[in-house]
């Protein structure tokens, strides 16, 4: 498993939650894994505090498991 590659506009301070890496290695080693490699992608985003979106990608397919939470 990779690590968070946080970003941002104007250059701040990305804070990620501490819980957030394990619950990401938790939907990861809920999924039914065969050998070959998988691609996952977690977006977070979170815009003036106002407004919070998320997105969860399996092999770029949508992960509605992950979302859920």
């Amino acid at each position: 498993m990779g690590n968070f590659v946080p970003r941002s506009l104007n250059r701040e301070e990305v804070n990620i939650p501490k819980e957030t890496f394990p619950l990401v290695e938790k939907f990861i080693k809920s999924k039914n894994h065969d050998l070959k490699p998988h691609w996952i992608r977690a977006f977070y985003g979170n815009i003036n505090s106002l407004q919070q979106t998320a997105e969860f990608l399996y092999d770029n397919e949508s992960w509605q498991e992950a979302e859920g939470e």
